[in-house]
């Protein structure tokens, strides 16, 4: 049984199609958890009157890391899947994805392709220059299209247990938007938890998730913590 966990902020019409991507693409038991970060958009109304929806509505926008740990703390079931809200899932995805997620793995995370066919996501190895992403905005061709252990792997749409995911500590809320991710798989590897890549392709419409106005000042402080958390390890 899976608890699907996603983060919703001004994005109704993106948030729609991915919730029921999800239904018409899942082929076990399940429940869905939207926790919205008080959208303006009408995504609040929307999803409280989905009855097949658990719902967590924040009266100001908390951030990403802490909107997750939130969806984590009303889930039943100890594999989680964490979604941002402009993700889309065909069918296949949980065939692929989903037996990976077991003790010894501390995530799980497909190809990301936008709506144009280019690659957004598809694992990273180590490296000091984090934001050099491998095949970012290559037309998908079927290159990356092999299960590998990685390094990193796009906070965007990723499965851990939830037994993991407490063990790790999660996402980390010293982080308000940026690198949550990168901070999850350090913590995984330095347990011996393994990252892996799967090549299922999911949609990420990528850049339609609205960010804060001052983001080049929450992307900077997040790579500083980071780097002053992690640096010498990479």
């Amino acid at each position: 049984m899976i608890s699907v966990i996603i983060v919703s902020y001004n994005t109704k019409h993106l948030l729609a199609k991915c919730i029921e991507s999800i239904r018409e693409n899942m082929n076990v038991p399940y429940e869905i958890i939207v926790v919205d970060n008080n959208s303006q958009d009408g995504s609040q109304h929307y999803i409280s009157k989905l009855d097949y929806v658990k719902c967590v509505l924040n009266n100001t926008n908390v951030g990403y890391s802490k909107a997750v740990n939130q969806g984590v703390s009303e889930s039943l079931y100890n594999i989680l899947v964490i979604s941002n809200s402009d993700i889309e899932v065909s069918k296949g995805w949980a065939e692929f994805l989903l037996p990976l997620i077991d003790p010894s793995v501390g995530v799980v995370s497909p190809k990301l392709v936008n709506n144009n066919g280019r690659i957004v996501g598809v694992g990273n190895y180590g490296s000091k220059d984090l934001c050099n992403t491998r095949g970012f905005l290559e037309y998908d061709k079927g290159q990356f299209d092999k299960l590998e252990n990685v390094d990193f792997i796009s906070g965007a749409f990723f499965g851990i247990t939830k037994t993991n995911y407490i063990l790790t500590g999660g996402l980390s809320e010293e982080y308000f938007f940026y690198f949550e991710d990168t901070d999850l798989c350090m913590k995984c590897k330095s347990m011996g938890l393994k990252i892996i890549y799967v090549p299922v392709k999911v949609i990420h419409y990528l850049n339609s998730s609205p960010t804060p106005t001052n983001i080049s000042e929450v992307f900077n402080k997040s790579r500083e913590t980071f780097y002053k958390k992690w640096g010498d390890k990479l």
